[in-house]
């Protein structure tokens, strides 16, 4: 993956748009089968570097000159959600990343519903979490929590250019509020 991330942040965005169409359909199988081999019971989990150079590689490809027009742009992206939401039960991820890619994402397509896939899929993982419904691992809590106040305009403890990323993140929690409001009142759950 390291490999990957290294080549592709070296070809340019408009450089060969006809051969990015065929790369684009080569990863999204790529993405859907890698998440199918670590979703297995007992499969080897991805680690931190193998995360943070897929998020490199998607962060560059959803910058690609004119993305959405792709056929398989929108699957591309969806494979990607599905590979990082399992990623996220073992991998700690940083900030940074995170803002990264989703704003990227949230650039790159044109229909509203696309543009917070990445977000809708880190949001409801934290969701999923919080409910015990699936593992996260520990730190990714705190960089998800940040990602979502750092979209809707509040402080934290990065420094970080408010108007350089937009994610989404706000709304795409917003279905969820009153879950969080749940897991939050719950004494039990906080003791």
């Amino acid at each position: 993956m390291r490999n990957l991330a290294a080549y592709v942040v070296e070809v340019p965005y408009d450089a060969y748009i006809n051969h990015w169409s065929n790369a684009i359909t080569h990863m999204e199988s790529f993405f859907r089968r890698y998440h199918t081999q670590i979703s297995t019971e007992g499969a080897a989990k991805p680690n931190r570097a193998e995360l943070e150079s897929g998020i490199i590689v998607m962060s560059h490809v959803l910058k690609v000159q004119n993305f959405s027009a792709f056929k398989s742009a929108v699957s591309l992206v969806d494979s990607f959600c599905k590979w990082l939401a399992e990623a996220l039960h073992s991998c700690p991820v940083k900030l940074e990343s995170l803002l990264t890619v989703c704003t990227a994402c949230n650039r790159a397509l044109i229909r509203e519903r696309d543009k917070q896939s990445i977000s809708r899929a880190v949001v409801a993982e934290m969701i999923q979490a919080i409910k015990f419904k699936c593992p996260l691992q520990e730190t990714n809590f705190m960089t998800i929590a940040n990602l979502i106040l750092q979209d809707a305009g509040e402080d934290i403890e990065m420094d970080l250019a408010d108007d350089q990323f937009n994610t989404a993140a706000s709304e795409a929690v917003r279905p969820f509020l009153f879950e969080i409001l749940d897991f939050i009142a719950d004494l039990h759950v906080l003791a």
